[in-house]
């Protein structure tokens, strides 16, 4: 397979960003994402719910240390990533 290393992105629209970061010497901080969940009603924890944007289409905060997750969390759709922010994390 000629993707065969970006398979554990694959919920990840744009995986490009994460792996930047994740490559990085220290990566740390949090991405900011649109998230779509199967179920709306039961957002993942690891992520903290910045806005709703219509039913099951979420703008959240992730963790860099909880990014791989969603690649086994069978409420995410989808993960489109547009923003990394170094230094931070979520309480």
């Amino acid at each position: 397979m000629a993707n065969s290393g970006l398979n554990h992105f694959g919920k990840i629209v744009n995986p490009d960003l994460a792996i930047t970061v994740l490559h990085s010497i220290d990566p740390r901080g949090e991405f900011k994402a649109f998230v779509r969940l199967a179920k709306p009603e039961k957002p993942s924890s690891y992520m903290k719910v910045m806005e709703i944007h219509s039913p099951g289409l979420f703008k959240v905060r992730i963790p860099c240390d909880r990014i791989m997750r969603v690649a086994n969390d069978r409420n995410v759709l989808s993960v489109e990533l547009y923003e990394h922010i170094s230094g931070t994390h979520i309480a």
